[in-house]
């Protein structure tokens, strides 16, 4: 992932992973405290719902025709 994005509340944050960020900065006046109580931790958003299963993550156990081994 590695995407940094400012929220509408002015914190910084960068997305680690589909669904976990990090805080690293705030740029608000009424929040900055808030923010920076979080800043340098992990958050992770609990998703709802169903996702679409990747079709990649079985790719490197394809076996091989007879033969080609």
């Amino acid at each position: 992932m590695g995407t940094t994005v400012t929220t509408p509340e002015g914190e910084t944050i960068l997305w680690v992973s589909d669904y976990c960020y990090i805080s690293l900065s705030s740029t608000s006046l009424t929040m900055q405290d808030f923010h920076a109580a979080r800043q340098g931790m992990r958050r992770c958003i609990i998703p709802v719902g169903e996702r679409e299963p990747r079709g990649d993550l079985f790719e490197h156990l394809e076996r091989l025709p007879p033969g080609q081994q």
